[in-house]
């Protein structure tokens, strides 16, 4: 990334020092790589490379449209890429998101839980500064440090992933803190069952919320009012959808030739509008093919129902495709995690030389917990249609996602590749 983007000044908190900066000398851009909570007089201490600066500041005027922010994505189907976003981008982004909090929006005290190198993490910080609020920040997630900094800071809204609400709702001690000052929890990041979602609406004081996007485009939301503790008699759970478009956000899910498909249709989600980045950094192909006639395509698959709302089906590159028919992961990962044993689920597809691929998934048990392939393809069995049901079943201590907390599919396709 460093290589990609050569920067002149690199930022650092003393706990990386030593690995960033062994790496950003070998970057020929790099002229400091700066420690940002170092002691005056340790080497490249920022306090003492900012203590030499004029008392003035310089003078600059920036247009809307110049580049903010690179934000690289997470890489998960292949090599991470530079998103270049504008000043004017930001500020949409702000403005989209306080006019879907509504009459939840936060003024006080937010909290930093996800990496700052995300975009999520980098909209909790401008966000939270843009509405004059206080910022509670977490060097690392761990659910005691989290409940805690509520308790202690007062915090009025945090964002998590769901592996991070996971262990929150199942701390052990989650009753001995005052989480009274909390008003709504935002969550999102990967697929959540709407289990999780239900225990954790019984068990914390708060409104919910949930936000889909992509590092190119915020995209959804799913507001407090769509959060129900029951789920409906009949049609689909709105907390299996992603929400809403956000307002200046345009959503159509089309087909492989770029035709717009009805309401229950599933295909590949396109969104124009809103906080649409610029492009992706040095690469005008890869925008090129991302961004076709105004219309950012995300990789996603989805379907819109009647109402507006979004559900996703998954990534296009990690849809299994067994004897001719389309199987999104998250669908069969949403039954396995509604089991009482199982802590989490991701689903892959291996080879197949009758079906060309079947279902497989990678199980982690909830702490104490015991369950057995065959009875979790037996639980499946009259909750999902027969084609989808897994049919191996591999059991981990934990799932392999990258630093955002997002599941990374073809990891799993190549630690089972040979089973």
């Amino acid at each position: 990334m460093l290589t990609d983007c050569e920067p002149s000044i690199v930022l650092v908190g003393k706990r990386y020092a030593e690995p960033v900066g062994a790496v950003a000398a070998d970057v020929e851009a790099v002229k400091h790589a700066l420690v940002i909570d170092a002691s005056p007089g340790e080497p490249e201490a920022l306090c003492d490379f900012l203590s030499g600066a004029a008392d003035a500041p310089p003078g600059a005027e920036i247009p809307e449209d110049a580049t903010a922010l690179l934000l690289y994505t997470s890489g998960t189907t292949g090599a991470a890429r530079g998103v270049m976003h504008s000043h004017s981008n930001m500020i949409r982004r702000i403005e989209a998101r306080t006019t879907a909090f509504d009459d939840h929006r936060l003024e006080k005290v937010g909290m930093l839980a996800v990496p700052i190198f995300h975009v999520t993490g980098m909209q909790v910080v401008v966000e939270t500064v843009a509405s004059g609020g206080a910022l509670a920040i977490m060097p690392q997630f761990k659910s005691d440090d989290f409940l805690r900094m509520i308790e202690t800071e007062g915090v009025m809204m945090a964002v998590v992933v769901p592996t991070m609400l996971a262990q929150i709702v199942e701390h052990p001690r989650l009753d001995d803190f005052d989480l009274s000052s909390l008003k709504i929890l935002v969550y999102g990041g990967s697929s959540i069952s709407p289990d999780l979602i239900r225990t954790a609406m019984r068990k914390l004081p708060c409104m919910f919320s949930q936000g889909y996007g992509l590092t190119e485009a915020g995209v959804t939301w799913l507001a407090p009012g769509d959060h129900s503790l029951e789920p409906p008699t009949n049609g689909r759970d709105p907390l299996e959808s992603v929400g809403r478009a956000i307002p200046g956000i345009e959503i159509a899910v089309v087909d492989n030739d770029g035709n717009r498909l009805p309401p229950g249709e599933t295909g590949e989600i396109t969104v124009r509008g809103g906080d649409l980045m610029q492009g992706y950094w040095r690469q005008e192909e890869e925008t090129a093919r991302a961004i076709r006639d105004g219309w950012f395509h995300t990789g996603d698959n989805g379907y819109l129902d009647e109402n507006g709302l979004l559900f996703i089906a998954g990534r296009k590159k990690d849809t299994i495709i067994r004897g001719g028919e389309n199987i999104a992961p998250i669908e069969v990962e949403n039954v396995l995690a509604s089991h009482e044993a199982v802590a989490e689920a991701g689903v892959f597809g291996i080879p197949d030389p009758k079906w060309g691929e079947i279902v497989a998934a990678a199980v982690v048990l909830k702490p104490s917990a015991q369950a057995s392939q065959e009875e979790l393809i037996d639980f499946c069995r009259d909750r999902i249609a027969g084609f989808k049901r897994p049919e191996r079943i591999f059991f981990t201590e934990k799932l392999p996602r990258n630093a955002s907390g997002k599941l990374v599919t073809r990891e799993l396709r190549r630690i089972y590749a040979d089973s």
